[in-house]
């Protein structure tokens, strides 16, 4: 039963690398493969947005037209390496979002109530002046 469901891994084949006589189709091919992750890092960054700012319209608002602006403003880039490097700026831009931002509310005068995500809280270990033996 089981054996009818398994299915061999797919290997992933970089677009760039496939060869073919017509150089503009390879051309086209690994603006494809580019084009591709850019629309997946633009949407990793909205489902961030979305999750970090939770419950804040404004900010979700705000995140959204930045990230919506930034895309806009380069996307007549055609240098691979800019790309790369815009790209890789993106996901670190993700990354800090999703694991240094904590939403905050102001409750009384003085107190901001914070909320984190689940996925931020840690479990707690008690600190020790004398380090443990591993065993």
């Amino acid at each position: 039963m089981f054996a009818d469901l398994w299915r061999p891994p797919v290997q992933q084949v970089s677009l760039c690398s496939i060869r073919t006589t017509d150089s503009s189709r390879r051309t086209r091919l690994c603006m494809m493969g580019t084009r591709l992750k850019v629309l997946r890092v633009f949407k990793d960054l909205h489902k961030t947005r979305r999750d970090v700012f939770r419950d804040d319209d404004r900010a979700l608002t705000a995140a959204r037209l930045k990230i919506n602006e930034e895309f806009k403003k380069n996307k007549n880039e055609t240098s691979e390496e800019n790309i790369k490097e815009m790209l890789k700026m993106a996901r670190a831009v993700e990354t800090i979002l999703r694991e240094n931002v904590v939403q905050g509310e102001h409750v009384e005068e003085n107190k901001i109530l914070l909320r984190p995500r689940k996925s931020l809280l840690l479990d707690n270990v008690p600190y020790s002046d004398t380090p443990r033996n591993k065993t």
